[in-house]
C-alpha cells in the first residue's frame, strides 16, 4: 500500500493518519528522494498519476455511495470493500473482519446503534458472525444481493 503521495505533490501538512490493524513494517520515502524519483523517471511519474487518479475517482465513488444509498446497503458494500482490501479470496470458508461497529458507523456516517441493529439483523439470517471489535462473514453472496438490489 502507498499513502502520503498527496501530501507530497501539493507541499502541504498531512492532514489525514493511517492505522495498522496488522503488524506491519514501512518504508519511508523522504521528500527529496521522491522529487528525484519523479524528476528522472517518466514511467514512475505516469503509474504515480495513475495512482492518484484511481484514488480520486474511488474518493468520489465512496462519496456517491454515502450520500444516495440507504444505511443497509452501504454498510453491505462496506463489508465487501474491507474485505477486498484484505485481499481474501476464498468465500469457502468464513472470512473475519477485525472491525468495530463504532467503526463502521464513522466510515458510514451512520450511528453505532444503526449499524449494530443491522449487524444483529444479520447475524440471525446467518450471514455473518459477530464478535467483539470482529465480524465474521459466512454469506458473501447474501451481502452482494442486498447490494445488487439497491
Amino acid at each position: 500500500m502507498w499513502f502520503g503521495e498527496l501530501t507530497l505533490i501539493i507541499q502541504k501538512e498531512r492532514v489525514h493518519d493511517a492505522k495498522a490493524l496488522v503488524p506491519t513494517e514501512l518504508m519511508v520515502v523522504s521528500k527529496t528522494h521522491f522529487f528525484d524519483v519523479v524528476k528522472d523517471n517518466k514511467e514512475f511519474l505516469r503509474e504515480l498519476l495513475h495512482l492518484v487518479c484511481r484514488r480520486y475517482k474511488w474518493a468520489i465513488e465512496r462519496i456517491e455511495a454515502t450520500i444516495l444509498r440507504p444505511v443497509p446497503v452501504r454498510l453491505a458494500d462496506r463489508l465487501l470493500a474491507e474485505l477486498d482490501m484484505a485481499q481474501h479470496t476464498s468465500a469457502s470458508h468464513p472470512i473475519e473482519l477485525n472491525l468495530s461497529q463504532e467503526q463502521l458507523g464513522r466510515m458510514l456516517g451512520a450511528s453505532r446503534q444503526t449499524v449494530n441493529r443491522l449487524l444483529k439483523q444479520w447475524e440471525s439470517e446467518k450471514i455473518l458472525t459477530l464478535t467483539y471489535g470482529r465480524i465474521q462473514l459466512h454469506s458473501l453472496s447474501a451481502l452482494r444481493q442486498i447490494v445488487a438490489e439497491s
